[in-house]
């Protein structure tokens, strides 16, 4: 049974589906993938972060360490960081995507280098931060 449709005609409903999401709310869909893929990402640079606090400069021992069990989980986050975002791009602009997945991580980030990792984030920093998420906050939600 034929429906009529071609694939240009899933494509443009799909790029019409795009286009309808850059003037409307995110979607729950949306805003899952985006969280999914923030969280993957932020596991991955914090089991990374891990990883090389326990790399002593032999590679020999290293390979067969904890902390080379962090690095590989690291690479399997950063996959799945990966394949949600490009699960999102099929319903979000590049721009607005990248933008939202950085802002949450970097927030992310920063929280869990100062919790897991007793790094320290100077009052300015924080200005920084703020205006940072701002400005890619107003890029990634303007109309154009």
């Amino acid at each position: 049974i034929s429906t009529g449709r071609t694939d240009s005609d899933s494509g443009e409903s799909a790029k019409r589906q795009i286009e309808r999401g850059t003037k409307t709310r995110m979607s729950t869909l949306t805003v899952l993938l985006v969280a999914l893929s923030a969280i993957s990402n932020i596991a991955a640079s914090l089991l990374l972060k891990r990883a090389a606090l326990g790399y002593g400069g032999n590679l020999k021992e290293y390979l067969f360490s904890s902390s080379a069990h962090h690095a590989a989980g690291a690479v399997c986050c950063y996959v799945l960081a990966f394949v949600f975002y490009a699960a999102l791009l099929r319903y979000v602009p590049v721009n607005r995507a990248y933008a939202f997945i950085t802002m949450t991580a970097q927030l992310g980030l920063i929280l869990g280098g100062v919790f897991l990792f007793g790094e320290k984030i100077s009052a300015t920093a924080w200005v920084g931060f703020a205006a940072i998420f701002s400005g890619v906050a107003l890029l990634a939600w303007s109309t154009e």
